[in-house]
């Protein structure tokens, strides 16, 4: 990691919403108006005419930001939710026109049975636009995988709060996900503000650790026998629980780096101590308990 220490001002949030937080802002409206919660991170969103036209737009000026980078348009093997003979422009506007008719037909109160309506050029657009590797079936979804299909992928919600964002039958890992406090949020962006992608993916893993480490399995003697898997009755997300520390599972991250520091790159052991250490100081910043 090349983590840079912020300055004092830096996490005053005095910007512009990003093309991701104006898409979570809209999506958050558009999902909470269906009884379901939408991101706790950020503001509500205030229409600029009608909210259908803030969900056109809001995916367009996302797909804009973030089109030419994470998606691939060459069709063929290595790519499979690649449609052959459709450009950037035809994956914009077709999503587009999904969300907009999905928005109109309230498909959120049981998106299941709406994605059964649609047909299978649509169900391929929402394969290349979530990047799934598989066909999309819809008898094998969830509630929670079937609205986040329905959903632009920065905008998707952990709406059963297993610390598990589910997009199609896919459990993926998010930090911070629809459910993180926003001082919480905040504190994350300024310390991640110079990394790289690699690296913040690397740091969502670590953040992650405090649900996977959650559902091992110990007998008596303390060896690990096995963990509970997403579905099950006996899996825990203790970051959804009142009392779970982010200061205190920051600290003993820091513990942890120095007590691996001898085993570690004199650069790696000071990134992490730079990330951690500046993620504890705005939490702390930010009364973050």
């Amino acid at each position: 990691m090349n983590a840079a220490r912020p300055s004092a001002n830096s996490g005053v949030d005095k910007r512009l919403p990003t093309a991701a937080e104006n898409l979570q802002s809209v999506f958050s409206e558009v999902v909470e108006r269906s009884g379901r919660s939408g991101y706790s991170s950020v503001d509500s969103v205030f229409p600029t005419g009608s909210l259908e036209q803030d969900v056109a737009s809001a995916w367009e000026h996302w797909f804009d930001q973030v089109g030419s980078l994470r998606y691939n348009f060459v069709a063929g093997e290595g790519s499979p939710s690649v449609r052959a003979n459709k450009t950037s422009a035809d994956l914009k506007q077709d999503f587009k026109e999904i969300l907009v008719e999905a928005y109109r037909n309230e498909a959120y109160l049981d998106p299941r049975d709406y994605l059964k309506t649609l047909s299978t050029d649509d169900l391929r657009a929402i394969q290349q636009v979530q990047s799934l590797a598989d066909p999309i079936d819809v008898s094998k979804l969830s509630d929670e995988g079937a609205m986040n299909l329905l959903l632009p992928p920065d905008a998707q919600i952990d709406s059963d709060k297993n610390g598990l964002t589910m997009v199609g039958v896919a459990n993926t890992i998010r930090f911070p996900d629809s459910n993180t406090p926003k001082a919480v949020r905040k504190a994350w962006e300024v310390a991640t503000a110079n990394l790289s992608e690699r690296d913040r993916g690397i740091l969502t893993l670590q953040m992650f650790s405090a649900v996977s480490n959650a559902n091992m399995k110990f007998d008596a003697q303390g060896n690990w026998i096995g963990s509970a898997e997403p579905g099950d009755a006996d899996w825990r997300n203790p970051m959804s629980s009142s009392s779970f520390s982010y200061l205190d599972f920051v600290g003993r991250k820091i513990e942890n780096v120095e007590r691996f520091k001898g085993y570690m790159m004199v650069d790696d052991y000071q990134n992490q101590m730079s990330f951690w250490n500046t993620f504890q100081e705005e939490l702390f910043r930010r009364q973050v308990r």
